[in-house]
């Protein structure tokens, strides 16, 4: 019998330093769409500062609110990778 690691199905934790909640989710993907022209669903918000990860179609993007500049992440194809990414 093989051994299987309790926590090999366990999603990553939220990277240190974000959160997946937020006080008003639908004003900031609502920001988010203003500010880049993307659909936008809110999916981390830096603890303390201005920056934002959302997803736009099967794409990631960090959006760095105070220098209104944002990039799509790349290599990222679900939650898990993106967890990963930014931990």
């Amino acid at each position: 019998m093989g051994h299987t690691d309790a926590n090999s199905s366990k999603s990553p934790p939220v990277p240190t330093g974000w959160i997946t909640e937020h006080m008003y989710p639908e004003a900031v993907e609502n920001m988010l769409r203003c500010s880049t022209g993307l659909p936008a669903t809110f999916e981390l918000a830096e603890i303390a500062g201005a920056r934002y990860i959302f997803s736009s179609g099967k794409d990631y993007y960090l959006w760095n609110n105070i220098s209104t500049e944002g990039w799509r992440i790349l290599n990222v194809k679900s939650r898990d990778d993106l967890y990963t990414q930014v931990g």
